[in-house]
Parts: structure tokens; C-alpha cells; sequence
């Protein structure tokens, strides 16, 4: 993976009164915009940041982008993600359950989690191998709880080992596992 794309964790950061929580993505057909709205209504407390540019006006349209808690940047150029990033305390995954979403392989994650961000997540397929660094949730009601929880429960420790995870995920670990899983040849 480029290493301009992926963010470089700067330090822990414990939330603050009003936690930034951001997704970084094109806005289209796959993202649960209501879950959005319903996080920037239900956790006023909170900022959502909202990176990445609109495929069609499902965002425009939705009201979200009126409320005073939800900042949306649009498109940005990849070497300025990591910056913004740097500002959120929790990363967010709301995608819709599709045919799509249940295809895809997202690289999201591992830039989210090199970040060392804590990952709040909706079941999709492509976690697998960070399962235990990411918090899945199927129910909205749960993926908001899971929010507050991740947002309490974060640590130094945690960041760390988010870290140490998005380090070891090199092109040349990722051919060991593939090799390592592959049948012996006689």
C-alpha cells in the first residue's frame, strides 16, 4: 500500500467533550446515509466528518449535510486524507448491506486502523483479517452504542497495537500468507 495514502498515527488522543467522528469514501449507492443522519442527530455531542466526493446526490439530498454538527470537505486529493484523519477520534464504516457490499475488499479499514484510530464498522465483508481490531455491528442501534463504547474504552495500548497491526500489513507478509495457505507441492 502507498504510504501517502495511508495515514501515519501521530499519538493517542483520548475524545474530548465534542469527538470527532469522520468516514473518508465516495458517497454513493453503497453508504447508510440514514445511519449517518442518525448518528449526527443522536449524538449532537459529536462531529461527523464527511471526506470524499458525492456520485449522486443521495448525501445532498438526505438533509445531513444542513445539520450544524456535520462537516462535509468533499473531494480531496489522497496525500491530504491523512490530515484530516489526524482529526477524527473514531473512524466509521456505514455501508449498506448489498450484493456490492458483499463483494468488496476495502483498503478503508487498513488506512482507518493505521491511523490507529479505534473503528466502528458495519457488517461488510473484507474485516476479516483486522477483525479484532475493528468493531463490527449489524443493528444501527448497536453501531451506536458500539460508537460510545470504542469512544469510553480507547487507550494507549489499544493505539499501539492498531499500529503495530497497519505496520506488519507489507506486500511481502501479505505473499507469506497467501504461499502459507497455498497446498504443498509434491
Amino acid at each position: 500500500m502507498s504510504s501517502a495514502f495511508l495515514a501515519q498515527a501521530s499519538e493517542f488522543r483520548p475524545a474530548c467533550p465534542q469527538p470527532v467522528l469522520g468516514y473518508v469514501g465516495t458517497f454513493w449507492d453503497r453508504q447508510d446515509i440514514d445511519l449517518l443522519r442518525r448518528i449526527a442527530l443522536e449524538r449532537p455531542h459529536c462531529r461527523l466528518l464527511l471526506v470524499g466526493p458525492e456520485l449522486n446526490r443521495r448525501l445532498s439530498d438526505s438533509g445531513l449535510l444542513g445539520l450544524g454538527n456535520v462537516e462535509w470537505l468533499g473531494s480531496l486529493p489522497n496525500d491530504q486524507v491523512p490530515m484530516q484523519l489526524k482529526r477524527m477520534n473514531l473512524c466509521l464504516i456505514p455501508h449498506l448491506d448489498t450484493p456490492f457490499s458483499r463483494l468488496m475488499g476495502p483498503l478503508k479499514p487498513f488506512q482507518y486502523i493505521a491511523s490507529g484510530k479505534p473503528v466502528v464498522s458495519s457488517a461488510v465483508e473484507g474485516l476479516e483479517l483486522a477483525e479484532d481490531l475493528i468493531r463490527i455491528e449489524k443493528d444501527p442501534d448497536r453501531f451506536l452504542q458500539a460508537i460510545d463504547e470504542e469512544l469510553v474504552s480507547d487507550s494507549p495500548e489499544k493505539f499501539l497495537a492498531r499500529v503495530a497491526f497497519a505496520r506488519a500489513q507489507t506486500w511481502e507478509n501479505r505473499v507469506e500468507r497467501i504461499l502459507a495457505a497455498l497446498p504443498a507441492q509434491p
